[in-house]
């Protein structure tokens, strides 16, 4: 083969592999935004805490036209802790909306106020509407 068809051959080759580093790029972010996407809710979303143990769970439910009962609320997925809540939050996507609505059910209440000032924060960086209701 004589220089310039290689030259040509390598550049080529080149080229597709960057395609393909770009095409695998651009497929990550694909992902982590569908990811974000999927966690979207027509009605928002509602956030509850209890005491448990020595810390506290959090569970967040889309949002419905209807007041939820404790059984419904505590028989769903809940997280314990605020880190743990904070990985659910961080896969909404930016401007939903969060309720989160105590409604002076018996067992349900809210954490310290360092624990709500830093989800408040944590909500806020991420582009989420946190509304504390009830409190």
């Amino acid at each position: 083969m004589k220089k310039p068809a290689l030259i040509l051959c390598a550049a080529v080759l080149c080229c597709g592999c960057h395609s393909l580093l770009s095409s695998q790029a651009n497929e990550n972010k694909l992902s982590e935004n569908s990811a974000r996407a999927m966690a979207h809710s027509m009605k928002g979303w509602e956030l509850y805490s209890w005491p448990a143990g020595d810390g506290w769970k959090f569970a967040l439910l889309p949002g419905t036209n209807r007041l939820k009962n404790a059984g419904e609320i505590t028989a769903g997925p809940a997280v314990y802790g605020a880190e743990q809540l904070k990985a659910q939050i961080k896969t909404l996507a930016r401007g939903e909306q969060i309720l989160w609505n105590l409604r002076n059910m018996e067992g349900f209440s809210m954490p310290p106020q360092d624990t709500v000032s830093d989800l408040s924060d944590y909500c806020k960086d991420k582009g989420i509407d946190l509304s504390v209701l009830n409190w």
